[in-house]
């Protein structure tokens, strides 16, 4: 008896193959339990808390997220998650300005 694979994402091809070209775009899709993603280069980046909305800038809640994200330390490769996620903030320093 053969062994069969269920719930594959790459669809069968006529002969039965799966090939890697048919799959859509394996880079873009985000990481369980994030809201976002970003391509750069050839690694994609999630960030963003599914379930979290993005406040108005200029609100407490803005001032406060810039405030605790500050103190993050910078990644070696940028774009890091935090510069995207204080740029959706529109964090200038420990306060959000519209």
């Amino acid at each position: 008896m053969a062994y069969t694979q269920e719930n594959n994402p790459i669809p069968k091809t006529g002969c039965g193959r799966r090939r890697m070209e048919q799959m859509r775009n394996p880079f873009k899709k985000t990481a369980p339990g994030k809201k976002f993603s970003v391509k750069s280069g050839n690694r994609t980046i999630s960030y963003g808390e599914k379930g979290y909305t993005i406040g108005k800038c200029g609100t407490p809640k803005a001032h406060s997220y810039c405030a605790r994200s500050s103190g993050i330390k910078k990644c070696k490769k940028p774009p890091c998650p935090n510069d995207l996620s204080r740029k959706k903030w529109k964090c200038r320093g420990k306060r959000s300005v519209c």
